[in-house]
Formats: C-alpha cells, sequence, structure tokens
C-alpha cells in the first residue's frame, strides 16, 4: 500500500481500521514538515535511529488527533517495506512511542494489531507492554 499525501491521507492494507476523525488540510501539511524527522528515523540502512528521534517522534503523537493520525499511517506504512532494517526501526519507534504517546495512538495501533503480527510473521499476540 501507500500513503497518498495529496489528497486523503490513507494506507491501503488489510484489516485497518478507520479512524474517526480525518486529519485536516493543516494537519496534513504541518506533518509534511515532519517527514525528513521519520524519514532519518526509518531510513534503509544498519545505523541504529538516534534516541533524540525517537523523543522527536514522540512529541509528534501529541500534536493533536490528525497529527497523531498521520504519524501512525506513516509509520505503519513504513512497517510494511521489504527491508528488515526498516522494519526494525519502525517497531522499535512504535514501542517507544506507545510508552509515550497520547492514549488515541495506542488505541489506534491496537487497532492495526493484525498488520504488526502479519509483517513480523508472529501468529501469537505480540507481547508488547501496550497489548
Amino acid at each position: 500500500g501507500s500513503a497518498d499525501w495529496s489528497g486523503q491521507l490513507s494506507v491501503r492494507r488489510r484489516g485497518a481500521a478507520a479512524w474517526p476523525v480525518m486529519a485536516t488540510v493543516g494537519e496534513k501539511l504541518g506533518f509534511l514538515h515532519r517527514l525528513p524527522v521519520l524519514m532519518k528515523a526509518t531510513s534503509d540502512d544498519e545505523v541504529p535511529c538516534p534516541g533524540y528521534l525517537f523523543v522527536e517522534i514522540a512529541k509528534i503523537s501529541h500534536e493533536s488527533v490528525g497529527t497523531c493520525q498521520c504519524l501512525l499511517e506513516y509509520l505503519l506504512e513504513r512497517l510494511q517495506s521489504n527491508s528488515c532494517n526498516v522494519k526494525l526501526k519502525v517497531l522499535k519507534i512504535l514501542q517507544y512511542v506507545c510508552g509515550q504517546s497520547s492514549p488515541q495512538f495506542t488505541l489506534e495501533l491496537r487497532r492495526n494489531a493484525t498488520l504488526i503480527q502479519e509483517v513480523t510473521g508472529r501468529s501469537r499476540k505480540i507481547k508488547w507492554k501496550l497489548f
């Protein structure tokens, strides 16, 4: 699947729950300014994600419901990459952000647990503290 950043933001994936509120155009535009941080944090290389980026990404999850939506959709999209490096970085980011994020982020991530299980190849429930 892919995110359509020019129109309605959506990640096309199986088993994904719909958000109750759509991100506004302003929230989407504001989120676009965060993409360099997110792209660096989820780069396709063996360099670990720097700790300060975890903090910056967690802050994004608190900005608004719409920005939180954009963040989760971006991370779930990156999780579907063919690169193990990208998948590992995204999973670490999701784990960190869940401990720091708004309840809305965690709730929506739980609704997408099936996607995470499919991507990680796990048939059992993922044993993170949020599940």
